[in-house]
């Protein structure tokens, strides 16, 4: 009696026989039995939440097991690459033709940057804040521009981004000061 795996013929049942059904065989020979051990099984490799893709892939294909297609996931707090979840805990046995199917990290998700210029310091700093971006504000004179106002921005409109990236907008102070001459005592 041999035993081999066999993903149709359950643990225990006959597989097949030698010589096969059918054929003859002198009396007193032997029958060579091959029992099933069911569906082959490998162990999903622990702690894979928070390697690269590509080490969680290498540890899931060195037991045998397969990977499936990503679930890619934006994320502000978790790098891209990283692995977030796994279809499957570690240390569980799983047939050998089930994919493991890791959640990846994107990194955080990309945003259109708006147009800010000419709108208040509030107005803006609230719609930038509001798409995740973190805001840097600086004061400069302007010829143009009233005080308070956004007189530029460190990344163009309709640019991409990164929520969590920062963009810096400068803010007017107004017209620049001029120094007033002496004029005491002139004509």
């Amino acid at each position: 009696v041999t035993e081999r795996y066999d993903d149709a013929i359950a643990k225990g049942a006959v597989v097949e026989t030698k010589p096969a059904e059918g054929e003859e065989i002198k009396r007193g020979g032997a029958v060579e039995l091959v029992v099933s051990l069911g569906v082959e099984t490998f162990v999903v490799p622990d702690n894979l939440v928070g390697l690269s893709r590509d080490e969680a892939a290498a540890a899931i294909e060195a037991t045998g097991l397969t990977v499936g297609p990503d679930d890619r996931v934006s994320d502000d707090k978790i790098p891209a690459g990283q692995v977030m979840k796994v279809s499957h805990q570690g240390g569980e046995a799983i047939p050998h033709y089930t994919p493991v199917v890791l959640t990846v990290s994107d990194g955080p998700a990309p945003v259109t940057i708006p147009q800010v210029v000419n709108s208040t310091r509030e107005d803006a700093t609230t719609v930038l804040k509001g798409l995740g971006l973190k805001v840097k504000v600086k004061k400069d004179f302007s010829e143009t521009v009233a005080e308070g106002r956004v007189v530029a921005q460190s990344i163009e409109p309709s640019a991409q981004a990164k929520r969590t990236d920062t963009i810096t907008i400068t803010v007017s102070k107004g017209r620049p000061l001029v120094e007033v001459p002496d004029v005491r005592g002139m004509d």
